[in-house]
């Protein structure tokens, strides 16, 4: 063979060439599978969690269910000392914003230990004089889908404009605990309230300026 000459796939060399057409009919076929599994993936793609969590009615029920009220809920522990000091912003927030139907805006408290009951939460309730509706999220399917991590922590949802809710705020109530064990003598900004006022007025809430301090909510189980 002369120098430097090119050696061609199926007259030179006859079982190169179909090396060479196999390869390449390989090729033109990888994308249309890619594309096949990656429809396959997205059909098997868990949907996500229904919510049917148990409220103070003695029912399941779905607090995302649609409805063009502004939904608050403040992720709270029984046990949880800091959750507990903000029992008279809650006691505040219920007065407010009374849990009427057809109000504008609703506000839930969501007991995370899944040991919670129906007596047991009256009982602390009474004891922080609160009077707000409740459910159990004992899974912290609720949780997960606010992204809340520790209590007290809120998450404010609004009507989407397709049906179902949005999440618009979720994050610490106030900046009154800058640290476990340091606190303000009062709050200087009140991030839910305004979150609140914002949902109302149609404007979307500002992001906290710091991260909720409280108990772990993974730590109720």
């Amino acid at each position: 063979m002369a120098e430097g000459r090119r050696l061609r796939p199926g007259v030179d060399l006859p079982w190169l060439g179909e090396i060479y057409n196999h390869a390449m009919r390989r090729l033109a076929v990888a994308p249309l599978a890619l594309l096949a599994l990656t429809a396959s993936a997205v059909a098997r793609a868990p949907q996500a969690e229904e919510l049917r969590l148990p409220d103070g009615t003695g029912v399941r029920a779905d607090p995302l269910a649609p409805g063009n009220d502004v939904r608050v809920f403040v992720f709270v522990r029984r046990d949880c000392p800091i959750a507990n000091r903000y029992a008279p912003e809650l006691v505040r927030l219920q007065r407010d914003f009374p849990a009427a139907a057809g109000s504008p805006v609703r506000v839930f408290l969501v007991y995370v230990d899944p040991a919670d009951t129906a007596p047991l939460i009256a009982a602390h309730q009474q004891e922080f004089a609160l009077a707000l509706p409740w459910f159990v999220d004992g899974t912290h399917a609720l949780a997960r889908r606010a992204g809340a991590t520790v209590t007290p922590e809120a998450a404010v949802y609004g009507p989407a404009a397709t049906g179902g809710r949005v999440l618009l705020y979720r994050g610490r109530i106030d900046d009154r605990f800058v640290d476990v064990g340091h606190t303000r003598p009062t709050a200087t900004v009140h991030e839910l309230r305004d979150a609140i006022a914002d949902a109302l007025a149609g404007r979307q809430p500002a992001a906290p300026g710091g991260p909720a301090i409280g108990c772990f909510i993974e730590d109720a189980r």
